[in-house]
């Protein structure tokens, strides 16, 4: 497993919802802004470890559903009632739990009817077994628009540093 070096960087890996892997990219925590942070880090420890909420104004439209034990997390976001983004955090703590989860995700995706649809391959989404970074925030974003695609993409990555900064039994 590689190991971000610092809390001061995190791994994201997308993925199209068809299943291809669009590599692994280091990402500043410096890049995000710390009001959000400080936002999504009071919404996760007032919610615990399992929940589904509407988030507020500005962002009423999204709602949320997060899970997580031993430092990893499914997340998903939905704009207006319709996906939006599938997410898992791994925050490396514990490798047999993300081994669970990562395959309780792919089960899961696999199981999408626009995947199977549109698969890019026989096994969509198994490079997701073979990343090693960590914190690691896997994404596969779901169709919006442009403008929504920036808010749930910076309102997911914002949630992934607060999980990953948050306490160990989570």
């Amino acid at each position: 497993m590689t190991q971000s070096p610092t809390n001061k960087t995190y791994y994201v890996a997308p993925f199209v919802f068809n299943g291809e892997f669009l590599g692994v990219a280091e990402w500043n925590v410096s890049d995000l802004s710390v009001r959000w942070l400080g936002f999504a880090r009071e919404l996760l420890c007032a919610s615990g470890s399992s929940f589904k909420c509407s988030l507020p104004d500005p962002f009423e439209r999204v709602s949320l559903k997060f899970t997580s034990t031993q430092g990893a997390a499914l997340v998903n976001f939905e704009l207006d009632g319709m996906p939006a983004a599938s997410s898992v955090y791994l925050r490396g703590d514990n490798m047999v739990t993300e081994l669970e989860v990562l395959q309780m995700f792919v089960k899961s995706m696999r199981g999408v009817e626009a995947v199977r649809r549109t698969q890019a391959t026989s096994e969509p989404f198994n490079e997701i077994f073979s990343v090693t970074e960590r914190p690691l925030h896997i994404v596969i974003p779901w169709p919006t628009d442009e403008k929504n695609d920036s808010i749930i993409r910076e309102l997911n990555n914002h949630f992934a540093v607060a999980f990953f900064q948050g306490s160990q039994g989570r």
